[in-house]
């Protein structure tokens, strides 16, 4: 089975050993016809067993991944049970190809293209294309493009519904945003209430909410707004050039468009003071 994907620009051809049902996640995101050209492959094969196990220490490890060197490739095991990883994806350094070989010996064929996709480093390929993922919500107000980012249960989607409810303004993604340059991409992989919106939308200004007794805002200085934003994105910090790109493009980002800390109440008065402050520096009219 063969099928395109594309989030950001990125079009990635995906092919697979056997039929995958498409996602509703995913279905936006799906080209319908195959594209003149793309610009990444993920091929997921069977025959697990034969792969060569990584040698040495991990490079990094999270909850879901191992990250291992492996000669000039980066190799990947997704975590899972007493079987050991669930598949291992031997990535090359140019972010042009991911090879996938499923451990379908020890565990069942998943049939979903959403669940083969959580089994790669999707996040860590992005960046290496120079996209950058955010823990954040997005809206379309006035047609500008305003970023909430927050920890998780700081109000995000509150703040997105808000304006929404008062202000008829579009909610673009829920708890996953792509950045690409100053372009604004939806994700597969979107939170409890998801969107998945794919289109480009131009990014006009970064909030970052806290929790308030009463509402407060203020523009943030280059650091501050530099430590608040390595907060929230969302990237694998092991990889040096990965570090380089997200630091190099939050600066970009810092330089061309306000970021604003915004302590706020769940109501419409924390709508009424961003909008205020937006208004004040130009960015909604």
């Amino acid at each position: 089975m063969e099928l395109f994907i594309e989030l950001s620009r990125v079009v990635f051809r995906i092919k697979l050993p056997y039929q995958a049902e498409i996602d509703h996640s995913f279905e936006n995101f799906l080209l319908h016809s195959p594209p003149k050209r793309w610009d990444a492959e993920v091929e997921f094969l069977q025959g697990f067993e034969r792969v060569e196990k990584p040698l040495g220490d991990p490079l990094c490890e999270d909850d879901q991944m191992i990250f291992y060197s492996h000669r000039s490739q980066v190799l990947c095991a997704a975590k899972g049970g007493s079987f050991g990883p669930m598949a291992y994806t031997f990535c090359d350094l140019a972010a042009s190809s991911l090879v996938c070989y499923l451990n379908t010996e020890h565990y069942p064929p998943l049939r979903s293209l959403g669940a083969l996709v959580q089994l790669i480093p999707l996040k860590w390929f992005l960046s290496r294309r120079g996209v950058l993922l955010f823990h954040a919500s997005l809206i379309a107000a006035d047609s500008k493009g305003i970023l909430f980012t927050a920890p998780s249960g700081t109000g995000k989607t509150t703040q997105s519904r808000l304006w929404a409810e008062h202000r008829r303004a579009e909610i673009l993604c829920n708890d996953r945003v792509l950045v690409r340059g100053m372009k604004t991409y939806g994700f597969p992989y979107d939170g409890d209430a998801p969107v998945f919106n794919p289109e480009e939308h131009g990014l006009h200004a970064i909030v970052c909410l806290g929790q308030g007794i009463q509402n407060s805002i203020v523009r943030l200085r280059p650091a501050s707004a530099m430590a608040r934003l390595m907060q929230t994105a969302l990237f694998d910090a092991w990889d040096p050039q990965v570090r380089d790109f997200v630091s190099g493009h939050l600066l970009e980002m810092i330089s061309a468009i306000p970021v604003y800390q915004l302590d706020c109440t769940p109501d419409e008065a924390a709508v009424l003071c961003l909008e205020n402050q937006l208004r004040k520096d130009g960015v909604i009219e």
